[in-house]
């Protein structure tokens, strides 16, 4: 469950992402990723989320309400960053994000 998950994680630069997920038997089958993120310090930034410190109103309401959260991260260097954040909102489109880039062509919608 997400709601714990800065417990669980160092406090290391990285990225990460959101997803409700869907299970079968315990294991997840399917996910709808919803937010990414990245961070100077993964457990800080987690706990925030956890203790819905965040201005992103949608995101705070998932994570309230949401029983099949997931959160989900990699290390990345801290200089790397934006680049690792910006292709995962690419890649996988979360809903919550706010700022939302064309099909990798670098433009901002």
């Amino acid at each position: 469950m997400a709601h714990c998950a800065s417990t669980l994680v160092p406090p290391i630069p990285g990225v990460y992402a959101y997803a409700e997920t869907q299970s079968v038997s315990g294991l997840p089958v399917e996910f709808q990723w919803v937010y990414v993120g990245q961070t100077k310090n993964l457990q800080r930034r987690l706990a925030d989320h956890e203790g819905f410190a965040d201005t992103n109103v949608e995101l705070v309401r998932w994570l309230r309400s949401s029983m099949a959260a997931e959160v989900w991260y990699a290390p990345v260097g801290q200089y790397s960053l934006s680049v690792a954040e910006k292709y995962l909102i690419i890649e996988l489109k979360p809903k919550f994000n706010r700022i939302k880039f064309n099909g990798g062509n670098g433009n901002e919608q």
